[in-house]
């Protein structure tokens, strides 16, 4: 298969995912027309995919599992037996289901799965876990998955390959941490709820979050020029000891072929 364009998609509230993805197109640069999508936000454009195209999504592991606003943004892509590579981004924990749902995703929207990867970033609840991911000896890796996902579409091996995980999903409902504001630092500028994945943030009073849509992704503690979105000292605290359980040393990249 000779591939002229190739898309690379990313979901990544906190920009860890985004790195992992910028790394694979650039390891892809050279080989076709590379261009890029942030559909972290729902305001994107609807994608279509003919011939000669291919298409790497990148997305974070929550729980397990992909983001919930994953199935629509995914619904407004649609591919051809189009030739795909996917990329899920943990924070030093583990996988688990998410490669299997984003495949089983894509599947219906025409996307074939012929490499997948499990890449570590920093965690999205406290980045001490995954501190420095992706280093030097991640981007090895990426360069390598990026080579070999290249070499299977010209080699026209598309045939769709086995990934980890169980098509029954692993049970995630959230966690309880929700971002907080300071209200004596918030100057309401919006730029939260304009870039909050799932809508949940009042652009009139931001102060006002939807706690049952937030998907606790920390985006807008991540982007807000004032600090003023936080998490609660003690909340931390707590998270930090449980994912101290699961999170500590250092979890290695995978890839399947």
């Amino acid at each position: 298969m000779k591939t002229e364009r190739i898309t690379v998609f990313y979901f990544s509230p906190t920009g860890g995912t985004e790195k992992v993805a910028r790394l694979i197109g650039k390891a892809l640069e050279g080989s076709a027309d590379i261009s890029y999508a942030d559909i972290t936000v729902p305001e994107y454009d609807m994608y279509g995919f003919t011939d000669n195209a291919a298409a790497v999504f990148c997305v974070p592991v929550y729980g397990g599992r992909v983001p919930a606003p994953m199935a629509e943004r995914i619904s407004r892509v649609s591919g051809v037996d189009t030739p795909a590579a996917l990329a899920a981004v943990f924070g030093n924990r583990a996988v688990d289901d998410a490669l299997c749902e984003l495949r089983d995703m894509l599947r219906p929207q025409g996307f074939k799965t012929i490499a997948a990867g499990e890449f570590v970033a920093p965690h999205s609840l406290n980045e001490s876990f995954g501190s420095g991911r992706p280093d030097a000896a991640d981007e090895r890796v990426i360069a390598e998955f990026a080579a070999r996902f290249l070499e299977k579409m010209k080699n026209d091996e598309l045939d769709e390959i086995t990934v980890p995980g169980s098509a029954a999903y692993r049970a995630y409902s959230g966690v309880p941490v929700k971002p907080s504001v300071h209200t004596l630092k918030c100057v309401r500028c919006g730029v939260c709820a304009a870039n909050c994945p799932v809508g949940a943030i009042d652009l009139i009073n931001p102060a006002n979050t939807e706690k049952s849509t937030c998907i606790s992704c920390m985006r807008c503690v991540h982007i807000c020029p004032r600090g003023a979105r936080y998490v609660p000292t003690v909340m931390k605290a707590a998270v930090t000891l449980k994912l101290r359980e699961y999170c500590s040393g250092r979890k290695e990249d995978k890839l399947y072929f």
